[in-house]
């Protein structure tokens, strides 16, 4: 059995959020600077225009990738797998949390919730939460 990886390990960080299969919110942030979202999480209104994904790279004193780590929990890191949440209400919601290792290798959880019912652990939300609102600036300055 392959040792599990640790913060240190990590060269990217990934998020997405489907709901009703549609895919709301994207964000890549990776160890080099390497940047990539779409969406913010919100259903898109039916006479609006889909997002684009942005990509580009962040200046060098912009540590996006190096705050964002600080939320990887050792639990998150332990724990990789897929979680279905019991009794789920409201629209069929999935969130994907990928964690990207040397050598193209990747670990990461998945939830499936509705989003009218419990969804994923609180450290989770407060990852995803974060990642929004670190990226958010550099997102609407594109």
């Amino acid at each position: 059995m392959s040792q599990l990886p640790t913060r240190e390990d990590l060269d990217g960080l990934s998020i997405t959020l489907e709901v009703e299969e549609e895919v709301l919110l994207y964000i890549f942030l990776g160890r080099d600077g390497r940047i990539e979202r779409l969406g913010n999480g919100e259903p898109i209104p039916e006479d609006a225009e889909p997002p684009e994904l942005r990509s580009g790279t962040l200046n060098e004193g912009e540590r996006y990738f190096e705050t964002l780590l600080d939320y990887v929990t050792d639990e998150m890191l332990a724990r990789p797998g897929h979680y279905e949440m019991p009794e789920q209400q409201g629209e069929s919601c999935r969130l994907r949390l990928v964690f990207h290792l040397p050598g193209e290798r990747v670990s990461g959880l998945e939830f499936e919730f509705g989003s009218e019912s419990e969804g994923p652990p609180s450290e989770v939300n407060e990852f995803v939460h974060t990642a929004l609102d670190l990226t958010e600036p550099w997102y609407t300055g594109q």
